[in-house]
Formats: C-alpha cells, sequence, structure tokens
C-alpha cells in the first residue's frame, strides 16, 4: 500500500514539473518575424473587408490564421502610448476597415505615415470583429 502510494506522489511531482516547464515555456515565446515570410494571400483593404461581410465563414476559411499582405489607404492611425500602433486601413465611407497592429519591433518605421497615404501591410489574420483584425503587422516598402 506504502509503495502505491509513492508512485502516486512520484506521478504528480513530474506531471506538475512539466505542467510548469510548458508554462514557462509558453509565458516566454516569442512572435513569429514575419518579414521574411512570403505572404500566402494578396488583397486589397476594400476586397477583404467586402468578402468578410458577404460571407464571415467563408473569409474565415480563406484567411483566417494566415499571413496576408493588405494594399490600402491609411484611414486612421491610432498610438497608444508608443507601445502599439494600429493602422486602419480602408476607405472613409466603409463601417468596417482592417486593422493592423504594428509588432513592436516595428513601431519606429510607421512614425513617417500620414492620412491618406497608400501602404503595403503583412499580417496575421485573426478574424472580423467590426474590423477586419491584422496582428504582428509590418509596413512593406
Amino acid at each position: 500500500m506504502r509503495s502505491k502510494k509513492k508512485y502516486i506522489a512520484l506521478a504528480m511531482v513530474i506531471a506538475i514539473i512539466a505542467i510548469a516547464i510548458y508554462a514557462y515555456k509558453e509565458y516566454n515565446r516569442k512572435t513569429k518575424d514575419i518579414n521574411s515570410i512570403a505572404a500566402a494571400v494578396n488583397t486589397t483593404a476594400a476586397m477583404l473587408t467586402k468578402e468578410y461581410a458577404a460571407d464571415e465563414n467563408l473569409a474565415n476559411k480563406k484567411y483566417l490564421g494566415k499571413i496576408i499582405l493588405v494594399n490600402g489607404t491609411i484611414n486612421e492611425i491610432q498610438n497608444l502610448q508608443d507601445t502599439a500602433i494600429t493602422i486602419l486601413l480602408g476607405d472613409s465611407l466603409q463601417t468596417s476597415k482592417v486593422s493592423c497592429t504594428i509588432s513592436n519591433n516595428n513601431l519606429a518605421a510607421t512614425k513617417n505615415y500620414k492620412l491618406g497615404q497608400i501602404v503595403s501591410i503583412k499580417g496575421i489574420c485573426t478574424g472580423y470583429l467590426m474590423d477586419v483584425e491584422l496582428n504582428n503587422c509590418v509596413v512593406e516598402k
């Protein structure tokens, strides 16, 4: 009986250590650097928002989780205390835009952009809320 308790205690200790290692690795995981990765899809902000507005499920199958390159006009730049910049691409007449959250290591490149400027932004599509969301974005030259 006593040896059975030892095995159970040992198994619990091993499980706790394994969970701790996994949590540590996830906490310290770095985001993908998509500068060197080719985009799976190249589209415009107008087409992307139109596809999501027409059929979100179909658009998710096509874009969700993929690196896409979006060309469009800067409609708004949101600077959140110099720690994150979000650029909204799209026509001011559209209710839905493409929201591009610029990755931390690419913030300096966005300081000179102006409203109305046409840019190409590459990012990972994470879905559709009020806008089409792209994360970990970089501005293409």
